[in-house]
């Protein structure tokens, strides 16, 4: 997996970079790090969620297509947690608990202020509106209990993740001017997915021993990202 993620951002780098010589000046880069909190919601009045804390890092990249406007995007890596409990047969509870990770690529239309000069420096406040696709490539792993008794640690999850998750992005934040062309970047971000992240083969008899189709379980994430761009 650490080979994968170098992989991964050296290929980033090498695209991005070689995109920028293309794209001249519309194009600014930067990096980020995010803590933040996850969370699993579901419809099922059945099934129990609850989240926990997440972290993340990534690759920010704005195109710049109009004063003030620009086309968010980049390579997010995020670390994530979520609950999922289940009252079976003679009232016995049986809990997952999951800790997964998605590699995502956001696009998203991010309108920007000019410069807003004060006493300690020059800002830019920007927000951001789009959607995520993501794939669940980093370290998936769950622990399982039933009751008080834990049943599995540590196992691998990869066949209970969904193979795929698309969602909204809501972002707002600022950038504070360092140089002419280096800010420091602060944002909130909101990632909303549409799609279960878990599969119904999740909830089959060997853990939860719930049938019911109807067990979309959605994640959500909320982190504060700070960072640098160029």
């Amino acid at each position: 997996m650490k080979n994968f993620l170098c992989l991964l951002f050296a290929f980033a780098l090498f695209g991005e970079t070689t995109f920028a010589q293309l794209a001249g000046d519309n194009l600014r880069l930067g990096f980020y790090l995010s803590p933040g909190a996850s969370s699993f919601r579901t419809q099922n009045s059945d099934i129990s969620t609850s989240g926990g804390p997440s972290f993340g890092f990534g690759l920010i990249a704005d195109y710049r297509i109009a004063d003030n406007y620009a086309i968010g995007s980049g390579i997010n890596c995020s670390y994530l947690k979520g609950d999922v409990t289940i009252t079976g047969d003679g009232g016995v509870e049986r809990e997952g608990n999951y800790r997964y990770g998605y590699v995502e690529v956001p696009v998203t239309i991010k309108l920007s202020t000019n410069e807003v000069a004060t006493a300690i420096g020059d800002f830019i406040y920007f927000g951001q509106l789009g959607g995520f696709l993501g794939v669940p490539l980093l370290r998936t792993r769950y622990d399982f209990y039933e009751g008080d008794t834990q049943i599995e640690d540590n196992e691998k999850a990869a066949n209970q993740v969904s193979p795929v998750n698309l969602g909204l992005t809501v972002a707002g934040g600022a950038e504070y001017a360092m140089t002419e062309n280096t800010y420091l970047y602060a944002a909130i971000w909101f990632n909303r997915g549409f799609f279960s992240v878990l599969r119904n083969k999740a909830f089959n008899a060997d853990r939860f021993n719930y049938d019911d189709k109807d067990n979309k379980v959605n994640s959500s994430l909320l982190g504060l990202r700070i960072g640098a761009m160029f």
